[in-house]
């Protein structure tokens, strides 16, 4: 599944309130390959519709870009930065660990 940059149709509210109980049926049906549903206002896009397996897929790269955005926001201010080897032994990450990620990452990229 490809999600559109720019969404083939937008369901008005009442339509996708209508709609709610096959949107579900198919979210239920195609899992991981639904596609995502454009709901708003006068058919302008305002929120997306995303089937649970694909919202737990991106859970990961969510939290990341949240996680990138606050530290902009404390870089932007001037707040201090702490120091990669002591957050890492607040949070209990072992460098073995950040090592075998690194590697896994590489792996999935294909990178090595």
């Amino acid at each position: 599944m490809t999600i559109p940059l720019a969404p083939p149709r937008v369901l008005g509210t009442a339509e996708a309130r209508k709609e709610l109980p096959r949107i579900l049926d198919r979210f239920r049906h195609d899992g991981l390959h639904a596609e995502p549903v454009f709901v708003g206002s006068y058919r302008h896009p305002e929120a997306v519709i995303l089937s649970a397996k694909i919202v737990e897929q991106l859970a990961p790269w969510l939290e990341d870009m949240l996680l990138a955005e606050d530290l902009r926001e404390r870089l932007a201010v001037g707040a201090p930065a702490i120091p990669a080897d002591e957050t890492k032994a607040h949070l209990g990450i072992s460098q073995e660990a950040v090592a075998t990620e690194k590697a896994a990452l590489r792996r999935e990229l294909g990178l090595l």
